[in-house]
C-alpha cells in the first residue's frame, strides 16, 4: 500500500483540540502512593523519548513482545503516529507533559457540555503537574 492510499484526519483540524495522552490515577492512589506516580511518569516519559531518538529499536521491543507483526507496517505507522501526535510542537518546544491552561480548559468545557456532565471541573482537578520529572528531563533532545 502506498502511503498517499492512507486517510486520516486529525480531530484538531475539525475544532477538537483535545490532549490526546496522559496518566490516570485515583485521588487515593496520588495520595498513598506519590512516588509510585512519579516514577510510572518518568518512566513513560524516557520510554517515548527513546522511541523518539531511536524508533527502530521501539519496533524491535515491539517485535519482541509480539513477534507477528510487520516490521515495516510498525516502522510505518509508528512514523505517522510520531509526526502527527506524539513529537509535537507543543513537546518539542516545551516537554513531554507540559499542558496549556487556557487549552485544557477550553477542552474540559467541551467535554463538559458534550456530555452533560454536572460539574465542570478545574484544570487542577485534571491535571497536577507536581508529578511531573523537571522539564530539562522531559525534552525531547
Amino acid at each position: 500500500m502506498q502511503e498517499s492510499d492512507v486517510g486520516s484526519f486529525l480531530y484538531r483540524d475539525h475544532g477538537l483540540d483535545l490532549y490526546g495522552n496522559g496518566v490516570a490515577a485515583s485521588r487515593a492512589f496520588l495520595k498513598d502512593n506519590p512516588d509510585a506516580v512519579k516514577g510510572f511518569i518518568r518512566a513513560t516519559i524516557k520510554g517515548v523519548r527513546d522511541l523518539a531518538r531511536d524508533p527502530n529499536l521501539a519496533v524491535e521491543m515491539t517485535l519482541k513482545y509480539e513477534p507477528l507483526l510487520n516490521a515495516e507496517i510498525e516502522r510505518d505507522r509508528l512514523k505517522m503516529a510520531a509526526a502527527c501526535c506524539m513529537i509535537t510542537a507543543n513537546v518539542q518546544k516545551d516537554g513531554f507533559g507540559a499542558v496549556d491552561e487556557g487549552r485544557l480548559k477550553r477542552g474540559i468545557a467541551l467535554i463538559t457540555q458534550g456530555y452533560g456532565l454536572p460539574h465542570e471541573p478545574s484544570t487542577r482537578e485534571v491535571f497536577d503537574p507536581a508529578f511531573l520529572p523537571a522539564q530539562k528531563d522531559r525534552m525531547l533532545q
